[in-house]
């Protein structure tokens, strides 16, 4: 009977926090801040996607240009042997 109560008391608890966090939600301006919320979390997705495209293209005119330096010095080094 006591554990009875104890987790009818635990329960009780727990409603009251979730009934704190509906007013949170509720409350005037929540929805806005949310909303603002997932607008910044867009944003910074958006940027930092942005960024990772921009180094993707960067890495591959590297690769590029290294392609060509290394087949470069392979002509040449084959010349030299030639020679």
């Amino acid at each position: 009977m006591l554990e009875r109560r104890e987790q009818r008391a635990c329960r009780y608890a727990e409603l009251g926090e979730e009934s704190v966090r509906l007013d949170e939600e509720l409350a005037p301006g929540a929805p806005a801040r949310v909303w603002d919320s997932i607008v910044g979390e867009r944003e910074t997705a958006e940027d930092s996607d942005r960024r990772r495209r921009a180094a993707l293209g960067r890495a591959a005119q590297s690769r590029v240009f290294l392609e060509a330096t290394v087949e470069h010095h392979r002509r040449h080094s084959a010349t030299t042997r030639g020679r």
